[in-house]
This record gives C-alpha cells, structure tokens and sequence, in this order.
C-alpha cells in the first residue's frame, strides 16, 4: 500500500513531478509507479508487441536518474485504456497510497474544470491525489497547512493519513478553519510530537483569499492539504491571486481528498464489520 502512482504523458512538467515524488518517497519509504496509459481506441483491447516495447523503452528513458541508472524503488507500468478507468481500478485494487500528477500550477486544478482529465481523475481516484507545479523543486516538508479544516472535527480516515505525513516529515500541521462571524479570529497551539506544533486558527470567511495567501507566506508553507468539496474556496483565491499576479509567489504542492476516498474507506470498514458479525 505504501506506493506512489504517477501518471506520465513523458511532459517536462510530469519529469519535474517524479523527481519531486523520488524525494517525498525517501522520506515515507515509498515505491513508485510510472504509468503510462494507452487510451486510443485502437489500443484499448489488444496493444502490438512493438508498441508495447517501444513504450517500455520510453519509460525506462523517463525514470532514468541524472547518472542513467534506473532507480531501483521505481517500477514501470502500461496499461490499455482511459487514464482515468485505470487509476480508479488502481485505487480501488488498494494498491497505491497517493497519485501524484505534475501541473503547470497547482491552483490551476479548480477553476472551471468541469468535464477536464484533471477534474475526471480527480472524481474517479479514491486515493489522495498530490499536485506537485511545474518548476517546484522538493527541499523538505517542514509546515502543512490544511485549509478548511478543524482537526477535533475531521474524518479520522483523513486525520490518520495527515497525522502520518507530519510524523514522517515532522513536521508542523496547520489548521485553517473560516468562520461566517466577521470579528472571529480564533488561535490555538499544540505540541504534537515534541519538537513539532499543531496549530488551529479561525479567520473571517470574507476575506478567506487573503488570510490564506498572508498564512501561506507568513508560515513557510510547503505543502497544501484540502478536501475536493472545498473547492469553492480554491476558486475564489486562484481568482484572487491572478488579480494580484502573487500565485506564481506560493505555487507549492497541493494534496487533494476526494469524496471518493471516504466512501471507500466506509465501505470497507461495514465489509469489515459484516465479517466479523458472519464469523460470531
């Protein structure tokens, strides 16, 4: 379960993603997938030998380090078909703990992307989908920030999965809730394990926009963590940031939980609940 799945249409940006996924492996022990899908229809229920071996040859090339070798918790996968019927499959199967894709900008990932590859994968992956932008090197994990969240009021799915990534980075987990009360400014912190903090923070739902980017900026955030039913707040600050052209400024790795990801993890635990009552 402790595997990355990376998407790879052999882009510069999706080379920039891997180089950042074989850095955030290291630290969380992790392999790492490469996986190219086939989508043509042509392709989709019988792939020619020579193609095949063309592609794995294109693979083997991509996941080459700077020496030529081939890293050995790096593994290659082809498969035929849509790239999105693929990861679900994927996740489903248990089989990774993160898909990580490569965008130009992370926050590019929500405006107006109904009916998009990147909006379809979003809402067909059931795991955690990690953004990482064209261009952004991985220099450690020291300060994430989840915004929308209450940490005594999430999912214990997600929390689990989020108190993890700051153990294994140790790093500080921030906390950024919006309240509808305009006067509501609300700050709590914690020690978490010894040298690193939880903090909570409420600011006014009015100017959401800029309490993020100013907490962004202010705390040496390096890695981003929100739900896919937030979004309607990412759309408000990607609209805000182009404004103030201050996005190029804090473009830093987003982790995205969809829906999805809780609805499996439900099912899972009433399977679970359903054996053990069949097994009494």
């Amino acid at each position: 379960m402790n595997r990355l799945l990376l998407p790879t249409d052999f882009s510069d940006i999706s080379k920039n993603a891997l180089r950042y996924s074989q850095l955030f492996a290291q630290t969380t022990a992790a392999d790492i997938t490469v996986m190219h899908a086939c989508e043509s229809r042509l392709n989709r229920f019988w792939l020619p030998r020579k193609k095949h071996d063309a592609l794995y040859q294109q693979l083997e090339d991509f996941i080459r380090d700077k020496d030529g070798a081939i890293p050995e918790n790096v593994h290659i996968m082809i498969r035929r078909g849509k790239l999105k019927e693929v990861i679900s499959g994927a996740c489903m199967a248990g089989q990774f703990r993160y898909v990580v894709i490569g965008k130009k900008h992370a926050y590019s990932t929500f405006p107006k992307i109904s009916g998009t590859k990147t909006s379809q994968l979003f809402a067909s992956s059931h795991c955690p989908v990690l953004v990482v932008p064209a261009g952004v090197g991985f220099n450690g994990i020291n300060n994430i920030l989840v915004i929308g969240g209450q940490y005594r009021k999430m999912d214990p799915s997600v929390q689990e999965n989020i108190l993890s990534l700051s153990l294994r980075f140790g790093a500080n987990l921030h906390y950024l809730n919006f309240t509808k009360e305009p006067l509501a400014w609300e700050f709590n912190q914690e020690i978490l394990n010894k040298q690193n903090f939880l903090v909570q923070k409420s600011i006014p739902e009015d100017i959401a926009a800029e309490g993020i980017l100013d907490y962004v900026q202010d705390n040496d955030i390096d890695l981003l963590i929100m739900m896919r039913n937030r979004h309607k707040t990412f759309e408000t600050l990607f609209s805000y940031g182009f404004e103030q052209q201050c996005l190029s400024k804090i473009d830093i790795p987003l982790l995205v939980f969809h829906n999805n990801f809780l609805q499996m993890r439900l099912e899972k635990e009433k399977n679970k609940m359903v054996g053990e009552a069949v097994a009494i």
